[in-house]
């Protein structure tokens, strides 16, 4: 064979083997945009007259709104632009752009029109008042101990800002709104109303809270538009709070949350809300890492290596029927199962099958409030208690484990969670109630989060002990143990016990040391003066029978 021959021969070789390659490409591609692919469905678009001129100006000044919009459900169904930005003249949120009344803060009550089920399920869940930290410790520490543009950036762009802007309007005059006063006042009220301690006492009220808000801005509004025939120019979104899509954002027209907190805008996809990034976005980092510990997860693994047969873009989703490689966040928390009386419907109550509350410093079983609207368009209102939580999240795991296998786990992470609660948490609970009752933190100097007393103490519950527990709930063990159970204990023994002995010296206080004394002398800690031969088997019967044991939880 001639060398050209060779020459030849390899050539065609080389395009064969590169058309091979761009066909495998090109049905990569049509994979990932078909129905039931790891992407979004191609959609014929139906624009419709209102929003044509829309579309036609943002094609060529914003050509990725547009095309996002065109792949998705809502292009399909024709519905356009003004359909979701589009109000009335006198809307408090309306704006004059290019001869158009609009609003650029689409709200739940702009979805509730043809999402009102999914609206009053959300409006009802603890998501929706996720705005609500804007009034509590965490914020404190994000807006003052940090600083305000880290508050705007950091925690607000998950909790959600309180919307303020200004608007000028046609007869010289301007309008100004801050739901940042407006609520406050509003909050502070209920808690004077009810006797309430804390701003947690007012989730209870949060009908009363957003009616409140809405009373206020809409009288405020009144005065204008009273003696302003012509309402509309120009708006002003204050950038403290806007751009913002948190999950509980405060709006002007009373409501509170965004939904493209999960679905993002302007796909709105289905397949995209039921990915576990989707959630990761907020539920990440040091002090709450579901992501991370998902990802760490058998359930995690499974998810990354059969993303392909996860069939996110279909209609029903129900798992162990659409789909059975793995669950994602959305198929525990909210989606469809089959159960033997039905199917279980999709739910936008995220803790409605959550039985503990992992997020403050002592868990406990939780009573949660759903609303959500019956077949005959009625609101339907009631407490689910924690067992029947506890069994909506166990017909979940039914769709593909045994019923012992979820008995086993539930024991295992029940014992967890009592563990962390009796040995760390209710101990520290009661120290730290006796330090601050005796006023010993509210001395110049050592107030609050210049004392580095209380700084070690909220990152052992709301970073590490969280950890701990997070990771027990969702098959992390490294979460568990090393980020989590080790790092409690360490600075539980290592710090945060000697400082409050520190505590107790200098203020004199021999019932405080006391505590700690007796604190040190139980079964649990015992340890630490060290163990004796044959002691370890003893702790080890201890643990077995107090937690493993089939300890009543406590309510």
């Amino acid at each position: 064979m001639s060398l050209n021959t060779k020459r030849i021969g390899i050539f065609v070789l080389g395009l064969l083997l590169a058309a091979a390659l761009l066909m495998v490409a090109d049905q990569e591609r049509r994979r990932h945009m078909a129905p039931g692919g790891v992407g979004m469905a191609q959609r014929q678009a139906l624009v419709t007259e209102d929003s044509a001129q829309c579309i036609k100006c943002h094609t060529d000044k914003s050509p990725g709104i547009v095309e996002e919009w065109a792949a998705s459900k809502h292009a399909e169904k024709g519905v356009g632009c003004m359909a979701c930005h589009g109000v009335d003249k006198d809307d408090v949120m309306a704006w004059n752009h290019e001869g158009a009344y609009v609003t650029s803060i689409v709200t739940p009550n702009h979805c509730a029109e043809c999402h009102p089920r999914e609206n009053v399920e959300f409006a009802a869940s603890h998501h929706n008042t996720a705005g609500m930290i804007l009034h509590s410790q965490d914020n404190m520490l994000g807006e003052f101990v940090v600083g305000g543009p880290n508050a705007v950036l950091g925690c607000k762009q998950c909790h959600g800002s309180q919307i303020a802007y200004s608007k000028e309007l046609e007869s010289g005059e301007t309008f100004s709104l801050d739901l940042e006063v407006i609520s406050k006042g509003v909050v502070k009220k209920i808690m004077t109303r009810y006797g309430l301690e804390s701003t947690k006492g007012v989730l209870k009220h949060k009908q009363e809270l957003r009616d409140g808000i809405k009373a206020i801005v809409d009288a405020e509004w009144a005065q204008v538009s009273a003696k302003t025939p012509k309402l509309n120019t120009t708006l002003h979104i204050d950038p403290m709070t806007w751009p913002n899509s948190g999950m509980g954002r405060f709006n002007p027209d009373g409501s509170m949350g965004s939904c493209n907190a999960c679905h993002s805008r302007h796909s709105f996809s289905k397949a995209l809300a039921r990915q576990p990034e989707n959630c990761g976005k907020c539920h990440m980092g040091p002090d709450h890492p579901q992501i991370e510990i998902y990802n760490e997860s058998k359930h995690g693994i499974a998810f990354r290596n059969r993303l392909s047969e996860m069939n996110l873009d279909d209609p029903d989703w129900i798992v162990g029927e659409d789909y059975s490689a793995a669950p994602t966040c959305a198929t525990c928390h909210m989606s469809k199962y089959r159960k033997a009386d039905g199917i279980e419907p999709v739910s936008h109550e995220i803790g409605l099958r959550i039985s503990w509350t992992l997020r403050p410093p002592i868990s406990v079983l939780t009573t949660t409030h759903t609303e959500t609207i019956d077949e005959t368009g009625q609101v339907v209102a009631r407490d689910v208690e924690p067992e029947e939580k506890r069994l909506k999240m166990q017909g979940v795991c039914l769709a593909c484990h045994s019923t012992a296998h979820i008995e086993g786990f539930y024991q295992q992470y029940d014992a967890l969670v009592l563990l962390y609660n009796e040995k760390f948490a209710r101990p520290g609970t009661k120290l730290m109630k006796h330090i601050n009752a005796k006023g010993y933190l509210s001395k110049p100097g050592k107030k609050g989060f210049a004392n580095a007393l209380n700084f070690l103490w909220f990152e052992l519950w709301h970073h590490e002990g969280r950890r701990m527990r997070h990771g027990a709930s969702m098959g992390g063990p490294d979460y568990t143990h090393w980020h989590g159970g080790y790092e409690v204990a360490k600075h539980f023994y290592t710090k945060f016990i000697p400082k409050v002995l520190h505590i107790a010296e200098e203020e004199g206080d021999a019932e405080l040391k006391g505590m700690v004394e007796e604190l040190l002398a139980s079964p649990m800690h015992e340890w630490v003066d060290g163990m004796a031969p044959g002691e370890a088997d003893k702790t080890r019967a201890f643990y077995k029978d107090k937690f493993f044991g089939g300890p009543e939880l406590p309510k």
